[in-house]
């Protein structure tokens, strides 16, 4: 800041000169504390060079600049004063305002959060119980399981029929008791399951997938309630091929073998006793004529 200026007053040379005199009619515009001392003056006409110095912008002297009514600057400076004092009890009415509805407002807060919370467990108290009393969880992995079984023996059940043997050769479930038997060129195939008790039997080369092309997919599934045998072309499940009734006609084979089979046995022992009857009726009669000489 820079260093103020020394005035000093002309009637007292030693002393600075501390006032302004503001009266028109003043002989001596500047005086000293002394000038003061000795005329007896009133400050009222008089203004501190040190308060003209050091005032702001919103400062209002109260004898400065001379007019006819000196109420005018005293009511201008109540203005000011209570605009100010007005606008600092706004602030801190507002403030404070502010303070109570922020106050109400986190009580407000901890009650609603206080509530949910509570809300909350008892929604997770009342959801456990009857988690645990429906065996929800139970019921979960046995569907899980039933459905990733069901997939596991889809994806089992599924393959491709390469360049080399899509037209010859046929993949389909053989009896148990069949596996150790021979595949006639009349029933070829490959044993795909080890037992199946409804589609037991050999599954035979034929026409059922001229239709089927290079490396498509097929799955097979096996209808146990109907005893059917079924191969579709996944995913479009198209062409469905049924080995039924090839199956029911093996069926039909086997029993027609099974029945002459027995029939020829049948007579076989027949014959066999009818040979043996014959036998020991000559047996008989020659022993009876051996007797009767021995008699004669």
């Amino acid at each position: 800041m820079d260093q103020q200026l020394k005035i000093y007053c002309k009637k007292h040379k030693k002393y600075q000169a501390r006032y302004f005199n503001v009266s028109e009619e003043a002989f001596q515009e500047l005086k000293c504390e002394e000038c003061i001392t000795e005329e007896n003056s009133s400050l009222k006409d008089h203004l501190s060079i040190e308060i003209i110095n050091i005032c702001d912008d919103d400062q209002i002297f109260p004898n400065w600049p001379p007019v006819n009514d000196i109420k005018l600057l005293k009511n201008i400076s109540s203005i000011m004063i209570k605009e100010n004092e007005t606008l600092e009890e706004l602030d801190l009415q507002f403030q404070q305002m502010i303070a109570d509805i922020l106050k109400i407002i986190e009580e407000m807060k901890k009650k609603w959060y206080s509530y949910l919370t509570n809300k909350n467990q008892q929604k997770v108290e009342i959801l456990n119980s009857y988690n645990e009393i429906s065996g929800k969880e139970r019921l979960k992995q046995l569907i899980n399981f039933t459905q990733q079984t069901m997939e596991d023996q889809l994806n089992d059940l599924r393959f491709k029929f390469n360049e080399h043997i899509a037209d010859q050769l046929i993949i389909g479930v053989l009896n148990e008791n069949n596996l150790s038997l021979p595949l006639s060129s009349s029933c070829q195939g490959k044993a795909f399951g080890k037992s199946n008790l409804f589609c037991g039997g050999q599954v035979v080369k034929g026409s059922y997938f001229q239709e089927i092309k290079k490396d498509q997919v097929i799955e097979m599934r096996i209808d146990i309630q109907n005893k059917k045998l079924q191969f579709l072309d996944y995913p479009n499940y198209q062409n469905i091929n049924e080995l039924q009734d090839c199956h029911n006609n093996l069926n039909q084979n086997n029993k027609h073998n099974e029945i002459e089979e027995i029939n020829e046995e049948e007579e076989h022992e027949e014959k066999d006793d009818k040979q043996d009857a014959e036998q020991n009726y000559d047996k008989e009669m020659e022993e009876q004529e051996q007797i009767e000489e021995i008699q004669f």
